[in-house]
């Protein structure tokens, strides 16, 4: 069937949903909350598709033509889909799946009617902004969102029905804003990542293209170019975007979910509020494989501590995930890695004194580790080879310890205040320590109080009111090693210019949010007023500085997202005019010839845009910060001809107008100019 908008919506809710909910059915899973369902099934699904979208691409070496194609990923999908139902048939016939029967009071469909119109609102403010308009629009929407946010939290029961949906529907909103309000893919790897969907769609297999650790990403390659071979969307480059704002935004949704266990469930709202403001949420679209992992660790952390899901077929989804994390993002491969590792050890040392149930087994482990030296190490070794240095030179820096031009200058700004370059800023600065004191000082009292926050089998005390659910041990020995990871990342040098602390922090809110809820309410306890007074007075200040909404709306120059000008949206902000250059280039150039740019701006056009292998660009005109004499094509895009810098790695930046001065003296060379980008030719 190949009827316009029937093909996208039921193509996209056919590899999205079924696939997960079929799974289930055949484990027999079906007393899980209805949202966790979902939840599940959306993880599931993406599993499979990659996992049999890379069975199907090995397939071709035994003569499989074209195995991502629409025929064949339709033929093999609805054979499995058969199988999985007639397994859930003989086994699980007395199974059911059911939808949740929602009632809803008059004022909770009221809500429910603003809910559903929060995309809308971010669709016409970003589309306002993109074409030239003002921010004013986005702005009041930020301030809006703000405020349905307190009443949301003060009005709603806590036992409504409508957090699961108002907290999807919030982060996708915000979310969406960084995709719709720029035209094409905006970021530094997500360029390189969009250029492998678009080799592996051509080519509708998956092999390795760049011999890089992009390639062992297969939910940027073979996930996107599955999808598009059975919806067949015109705009691949939104259908991009989108599919990974929308996928992510079930995150926030798993960290209420997680902390409801824990804290009440407007309590447990709130935590997800301080999950969607961070920065790597927000900007989701730029980062798709690292958030993609930490959305399977989240599952990870859902299935780990969901007590109606057997040990047996906790621990098949728990290998699913694991090894879902290990084909989206070799990095946070390596993060989970020492977070089961520490969790392991820390339970091995504790149970000796203490009656604790233990689900991670170091058979799980010991797979994981097998599952990672084998597609990281054996089938792309590319990847693994940049783990082990990453470690060596993380030892090798700790010599460096005290020096501070040896850490990453981002993380030392925003931790140190070396950023503050207004006196608002001030404000966001104390609002961010305050986060972290309040994470810290949850975290310190569940420890302090753990005969009553932890569930210890020789230990009877009751909980603490302010907790629904003791922790698990597991739960606060995960929460302990992402303490430490990002402790080290602070503290050795290496790390924190190898791995970005936002990433980082990010994953680790999955299982410290809930820590900080507590620890606002120890503070409210000490400061004798209301717990969700002070959390509100804390997070919604913090939502509308990270989105950017009072800077602008006080008239400073603070993040790119909402603002047209500025060195930095030029540097992200990539044109209708430059896309078409590039696009006329990859058609008109010879293929013998070299590609040179000024810096790694210029090249990420060349490869989304014109889908020109990064490969192909041979030179730069720029040697440890030094201009060369260059042959063949040499590519200047706007940035460079409008603010006359090229920009590299960790934000050191050169003047290039004098090397720009020259190429003008050569006219003949000139072969396109477009105004915005200008394409040499030296012979």
């Amino acid at each position: 069937m190949d009827v316009p908008l029937a093909r996208q919506f039921l193509g996209f809710i056919y590899l999205t949903f079924i696939p997960g909910l079929l799974i289930l059915l055949a484990l027999g899973i079906d007393k899980v909350d209805f949202s966790k369902k979902v939840i599940l099934a959306v993880g599931l699904s993406i599993s499979f598709t990659i996992i049999i979208g890379l069975v199907l691409s090995f397939l071709s070496n035994a003569g499989l033509t074209e195995p991502l194609s629409t025929i064949k990923i339709l033929i093999s999908f609805n054979f499995i889909f058969l199988t999985l139902m007639l397994i859930s048939y003989v086994f699980h016939k007395d199974k059911e799946f059911n939808l949740p029967n929602i009632l809803l009071n008059n004022e909770e469909k009221i809500y429910l009617s603003i809910i559903f119109f929060l995309p809308v609102m971010a669709l016409i403010g970003s589309n306002i902004l993109k074409y030239g308009g003002s921010n004013s629009f986005l702005i009041i929407f930020l301030f809006f969102v703000a405020f349905f946010i307190i009443v949301l939290s003060y009005r709603l029961l806590s036992t409504s029905q409508l957090y699961p949906i108002a907290i999807f529907l919030i982060g996708f909103s915000l979310a969406s804003i960084f995709i719709i309000r720029f035209s094409h893919i905006s970021g530094a790897d997500v360029n390189y990542e969009y250029f492998l969907f678009q080799t592996t769609f051509t080519n509708l297999k998956w092999e390795l293209i760049l011999n890089t650790p992009y390639d062992t990403s297969l939910v940027i390659s073979i996930l996107p170019a599955t999808y598009q071979s059975l919806i067949n969307v015109q705009n691949t480059e939104a259908f991009f975007k989108f599919l990974y704002v929308f996928l992510f935004s079930f995150a926030p949704v798993m960290v209420y979910l997680i902390s409801k266990q824990y804290v009440k469930n407007n309590f447990a709202f709130l935590a997800t509020i301080f999950f969607i403001s961070q920065s790597y949420f927000l900007k989701t679209g730029a980062s798709p494989r690292t958030n993609m992992a930490i959305l399977f660790f989240g599952l990870l952390i859902l299935t780990l501590f969901e007590n109606n899901i057997t040990l047996m077929k906790k621990r098949i989804l728990l290998i699913i995930f694991l090894f879902s994390a290990i084909l989206s993002h070799y990095t946070s491969s390596f993060i989970i890695l020492f977070i089961l590792i520490s969790t392991i050890i820390i339970m091995i040392l504790t149970s000796k004194k203490l009656l604790i149930n233990k689900e991670i087994s170091v058979t799980i482990l010991l797979l994981y580790l097998v599952t990672l030296f084998f597609w990281l190490g054996q089938i792309t070794d590319m990847a693994f080879m940049n783990g082990a240095i990453f470690v060596k030179n993380t030892f090798l820096s700790i010599g460096h310890f005290l020096s501070v031009d040896a850490r990453d200058t981002a993380i030392t700004n925003k931790l140190l205040g070396g950023s503050l370059s207004t006196p608002i800023s001030f404000i966001y600065f104390i609002l961010t320590w305050i986060t972290f004191l309040m994470i810290f000082i949850g975290f310190v009292g569940t420890l302090i109080n753990y005969k009553k926050t932890v569930l210890i089998s020789n230990f009877k005390e009751k909980k603490l009111n302010l907790l629904k659910n003791k922790f698990e041990p597991e739960y606060v020995a995960m929460a302990f090693a992402c303490g430490v990871l990002l402790v080290l990342i602070i503290t050795l040098p290496f790390i924190s210019k190898g791995y970005d602390m936002g990433r980082l922090y990010l994953l680790s809110l999955l299982l410290l949010s809930a820590f900080l809820i507590i620890g606002c309410i120890y503070t409210s306890k000490f400061l004798k007023i209301n717990p969700k007074l002070l959390i509100v007075l804390i997070l919604i200040p913090y939502l509308l500085f990270s989105t950017d909404a009072i800077y602008q709306s006080l008239g400073y120059q603070g993040d790119y997202v909402l603002s047209s000008s500025g060195k930095n949206f030029e540097f992200a902000h990539i044109s209708d005019s430059e896309s078409q250059a590039t696009k006329w280039f990859n058609l008109n150039r010879n293929d013998s010839k070299e590609i040179n740019v000024f810096d790694n701006s210029g090249e990420r056009i060349l490869v989304s845009q014109g889908n020109i292998n990064p490969k192909l660009i041979t030179s730069s005109i720029m040697i440890d910060y030094k201009f060369k004499s260059v042959n063949g094509y040499t590519f200047i895009n706007k940035v460079i001809l409008n603010e006359k810098i090229a920009r590299f790695k960790m934000g050191y930046e050169v003047n290039v107008i004098s090397y720009l001065v020259n190429y003008k003296k050569s006219p003949q060379n000139l072969i396109y100019d477009s105004g915005s980008t200008n394409i040499y030719y030296n012979i």
